[in-house]
């Protein structure tokens, strides 16, 4: 999965390049791998933000407020997104992608970019969510505008399968409990419309797994992922195994080890602990993960981390609803 910033690909208006693009998805066919690409239009990047500059002189407002994550508390400035002058550039972007790589080989799907960084939240940070409900951000206005959006992409890729990432919030408003519910009523529409979905939010804790109805969620979903509908998956925005040096950087990363990776792979089908089955046949892991489960990495190799991702392979390929209707179970 490799996310481009629409800064990126379109640093001027309607002059693109695509040599990123290109490259990522060479390599994908140069070893015989998908690519699940994200075309998203804000981060919080203070010094190479993902919004365009060009975009706000076409009368698209600047939403600004202290960033989290890699901003640490700067200043930055995203897109009202759900503002007619942003839709109409965004819908221009997409039909111009889509003519290039829709029904590409090497694309196994497009994620339709929606909020910070492609996923369906709208702001994770605490500075964010005052300044977002400021300028009319609710969550009526952002399903619209995440609908709106999804058709855009089923016009501009007819041919290619859409999925979402999720995490379990919409905007980080406590009060609200981050919007929680609404978030999972996004998903549930997106599915009615055939849009695959990953949610975020494994944990090795499982009381925070239930906290955050991660597996209740995709669960909602199984009508449509046991019918082969969509598609469901379920990983992180953080990796689930770390390096021991890292662990420690920040307190919920502490579980990241092999025993925590272990019971995220256990938790994450659920029909254990009480969590309900959750029917995936996506596992999104980072990578972390993927770097010391390789087989060529020798002696820096994690064996553990290897044959336990191995074994949920196994068992996606083995509990896949799409190849059990295949195969007419």
């Amino acid at each position: 999965m490799v996310g481009f910033k629409w800064s990126q690909i379109e640093p001027q208006d309607g002059q693109f390049d695509f040599t990123e693009i290109d490259k990522m998805l060479s390599l994908g066919k140069r070893h015989n791998k998908g690519v699940i690409v994200c075309f998203f239009s804000y981060d919080q990047n203070p010094r190479a933000p993902a919004t365009p500059g060009w975009l706000y002189d076409r009368g698209v407002q600047k939403i600004t407020f202290p960033g989290g994550g890699v901003s640490k508390g700067d200043l930055i400035s995203v897109p009202k997104s759900w503002q007619e002058a942003y839709l109409r550039e965004y819908e221009k972007f997409i039909r111009k992608v889509g003519q290039r790589y829709d029904g590409e080989s090497a694309v196994w799907y497009v994620v339709p970019g929606f909020g910070h960084i492609g996923n369906i939240n709208a702001q994770p940070s605490q500075g964010g969510a005052p300044a977002f409900l400021k300028e009319g951000w609710s969550p009526t206005v952002w399903k619209d505008f995440c609908l709106r959006v999804v058709k855009s992409y089923q016009t501009g890729f007819p041919r290619t399968p859409l999925i979402a990432k999720s995490a379990p919030i919409l905007l980080r408003e406590r009060t609200r409990e981050y919007y929680r519910k609404e978030a999972d009523e996004i998903l549930m529409e997106l599915a009615k419309v055939g849009v695959s979905a990953i949610s975020l939010g494994l944990d090795p804790d499982i009381n925070s797994l239930r906290e955050n109805n991660v597996l209740k969620r995709l669960a909602q979903l199984s009508p449509y992922a046991l019918s082969g509908e969509i598609r469901v998956g379920v990983g992180d925005d953080w990796p689930l195994w770390l390096p021991e040096q890292r662990r420690g950087r920040q307190k919920f990363l502490s579980g990241r080890d092999e025993q925590g990776l272990a019971r995220e792979l256990l938790y994450a089908f659920g029909g254990v602990e009480g969590l309900p089955k959750s029917n995936i046949s996506i596992m999104h892991v980072l990578h972390p993960e993927i770097d010391v489960s390789h087989p060529d990495r020798g002696s820096e190799q994690n064996k553990e981390v290897y044959r336990l991702l191995e074994a949920t392979r196994k068992r996606l390929r083995e509990e896949d609803p799409i190849a059990k209707l295949s195969k007419g179970n």
